[in-house]
C-alpha cells in the first residue's frame, strides 16, 4: 500500500465482506458507501473487489484507470498492498479486479488462502470485501473469513429467499469444515435426507448443532465456537415504508431461531432515485448526494461498526 497510506500500523485491518445470495441488491453500493463514510470519519479504508470474474467497483468510484488487479498477486505482485490505486477519496484506496484472468473466478483453496492472509496484512484500519452475488465457494470461503459478514438484501420475495439460502449456504460451508469426523459428516448428510415429516427430522440447523454436540461433544464445542464467530449483520436496501423496517426485525428472529444465529440490522436504506442516477454518472452516491436520508444512514451504520470494534 505504498503510495496510498504509510506504515502507521502493525495490527491487522477489521475484515468485512459485503454479501447476500442475489444480484442487483446494492452489495457494491454498500461497500463503496460504508467505505467513504468511515474515511470522512478519519478511518484508513481499503476496498477489494472479489465479486471474481464479474468485478465492477472501479466503475462505482468513478477510477478509470485501474491497471493494477487482484490478479497480479498470483503473478508479479508480492504484496497485496502494492495493488491498491488511489480513489480521489482521502484515505480510500481500492484494489480493482477489472482486468482479472477468467479463471479467477475458480480460485484453488491455495490461492484462497493465500489471499486471505495478504488481506490481514492490508495496512489499513477496514478492508472492506465487494463479493459477487450467489453461493459460490469462492463467495462463502470470504464471507466466512472476514471478522464482520454484511448481509445485503432488498424487500422483495426472491430477494428474502436468496439470503435465507446465502445464510444457510454459508452455515453449512462452515459445517462442513476440513477435520470433520466421519460420524459427525453421516449425521449432517441423514440430516439433509430426511423428510420434513419424519418424527426424528432435524427441524432447523440448531438442531442439528446439538445433536452434533451429543455424538461427539469435543467437535460440537469446537463447532459452536466457529458459529459464534460468524458475526452476521443485516443491511436492507431500498426499503419503503415501516412494513419493510419491520421485515428487517422478522429476518434477524427467523435466523436466530432456524440457524441458533444473531444477525441484528444494521441499517435500513430508504429507496432513493439519486442512487441510479449515481450508478449512472459512475460517481460515487456518498459524494454526489452527501445530504440524503440514504446517506446519512450509511454514515450511521459506519459510525456503528466503528463504536462495536473500539
Amino acid at each position: 500500500m505504498s503510495g496510498v497510506y504509510p506504515n502507521a500500523t502493525e495490527t491487522q485491518p477489521t475484515l468485512l465482506a459485503v454479501g447476500g445470495g442475489k444480484g442487483g441488491v446494492g452489495k457494491t453500493l454498500v461497500t463503496t458507501s460504508i467505505g467513504i463514510a468511515m474515511a470522512q470519519q478519519g478511518k484508513r479504508v481499503v476496498l477489494i473487489d472479489l465479486d471474481l470474474g464479474g468485478a465492477n467497483l472501479h466503475s462505482s468510484l468513478g477510477v478509470r484507470d485501474s491497471r493494477a488487479s487482484l490478479n497480479d498477486l498470483f503473478g508479479s505482485a508480492e504484496q497485496l498492498g502494492d495493488l491498491v490505486i488511489e480513489t480521489g477519496i482521502e484515505g480510500l484506496g481500492m484494489v480493482s479486479g477489472a482486468h482479472d484472468a477468467l479463471n479467477i473466478a475458480n480460485l484453488p483453496f491455495q490461492q484462497k488462502e493465500k489471499l486471505v492472509r495478504h488481506l490481514r496484512k492490508v495496512d489499513a484500519d477496514y478492508v472492506i470485501l465487494d463479493l459477487g452475488a450467489g453461493t459460490t465457494y469462492n463467495t462463502l470461503d470470504f464471507f466466512i473469513a472476514a471478522d464482520i459478514g454484511i448481509v445485503t438484501t432488498i424487500p422483495e420475495p426472491t430477494s428474502i429467499e436468496n439470503t435465507y439460502c446465502f445464510i444457510k449456504s454459508a452455515f453449512f460451508r462452515l459445517l462442513n469444515a476440513p477435520g470433520q469426523p466421519q460420524d459427525v459428516r453421516q449425521v449432517i448428510q441423514e440430516a439433509l435426507l430426511r423428510r420434513h415429516d419424519d418424527a426424528l427430522s432435524i427441524r432447523s440447523a440448531s438442531d442439528l448443532v446439538r445433536e452434533i454436540e451429543r455424538i461427539d461433544p469435543v467437535y460440537g464445542r469446537t463447532l459452536k465456537i466457529r458459529l459464534r464467530q460468524l458475526d452476521l449483520r443485516l443491511v436492507l436496501n431500498q426499503v419503503l415504508d415501516t412494513a419493510d423496517i419491520q421485515l428487517g426485525r422478522s429476518m434477524e428472529m427467523v435466523t436466530r431461531r432456524y440457524f441458533g444465529l444473531e444477525m441484528p440490522v444494521l441499517g435500513c436504506i430508504l429507496h432513493d432515485r439519486s442512487v441510479q442516477r449515481s450508478v449512472r454518472a459512475q460517481r460515487p452516491f456518498m459524494l454526489e448526494y452527501p445530504n440524503s436520508r440514504a446517506a446519512a444512514t450509511f454514515e450511521q451504520i459506519a459510525r456503528s461498526v466503528m463504536q462495536g470494534e473500539e
